[in-house]
């Protein structure tokens, strides 16, 4: 009779799972890191240097990798769409600004391009004052936030408060006086008798973006550097930019 051959059976790529332990502040996480490993090389570099030290980290509550300088509210967060982009597609609850802004600040540091992406148009589509959105697009590089904040802040009839000017310098503060003297002398002759023939085509974002565009440039080219592809995996090919950056 003659001999059965069988194959070795396979890892179903969708349910097969790794999973570790990390710990974050006073806290212990156990997650699956296929999609983790499979979009962060940064990700990759944090686990390989302490399985390097030590084979067994990650396998238990005792031995756990730890995450020195991530808050464990952020961490928990991030983990939330994570797991949900590798498993579900999307959240399965509508989520506040805080929550996504936890998951761009670790995006961010690990590298996750499509969950930076994803973070800022959640964020862009809440609601966000002036000075958050300069506050937040300064410190978490997204240029498209600080081009609209100092934009609003050319546009709008109020001045400037002590504490905004104390928040985003006297430098800028001085272009953003100048960009609105500029305005306000070309609203003037549009309303004058000779309107007819005023015609400027410069817009108050676009001069923002003239005004601006050494901060702009250098908050863009820290982006991109953030998002290091993993090795085998092109992604997208503008890695630094979040989608429709100059609107």
């Amino acid at each position: 009779m003659p001999s059965i051959i069988t194959q070795a059976p396979v890892r179903n790529q969708a349910f097969y799972m790794d999973f570790a332990t990390f710990q974050a502040e006073d806290e212990l996480f156990m997650a699956p890191t296929n999609y983790l490993k499979a979009n962060s090389a940064a990700f990759n570099q944090l686990l390989d240097l302490q399985l390097g030290a030590d084979p067994t980290a990650g396998q238990s509550d005792e031995n756990p990798i730890v995450l020195d300088g991530v808050s464990k509210v952020d961490f928990e967060r991030f983990l939330g769409v994570a797991v949900a982009a590798n498993y579900q597609g999307e959240p399965p609850v509508a989520l506040g600004i805080p929550y996504w802004l936890s998951v761009l600040k670790l995006a961010n540091l690990w590298g996750f391009n499509d969950l930076r992406r994803k973070a800022i148009g959640a964020i862009s589509s809440g609601e966000l004052s002036i000075m958050e959105r300069l506050s937040y697009g300064r410190l978490l590089k997204v240029e498209k936030w600080v081009a609209q904040g100092y934009t609003e802040l050319v546009d709008r009839r109020e001045m400037m408060t002590e504490a905004e000017v104390g928040q985003i310098g006297w430098n800028a503060m001085l272009k953003i006086c100048k960009l609105r003297e500029e305005f306000y002398s070309l609203k003037q002759s549009a309303s004058g008798p000779q309107a007819s023939t005023v015609h400027s085509p410069v817009t108050s974002a676009s001069a923002v973006r003239q005004a601006f565009a050494v901060e702009l440039e250098e908050i863009r080219a820290v982006a991109h550097a953030l998002m290091v592809p993993v090795a085998g995996n092109s992604g997208d090919s503008d890695l630094g930019s979040e989608p429709d950056a100059r609107t």
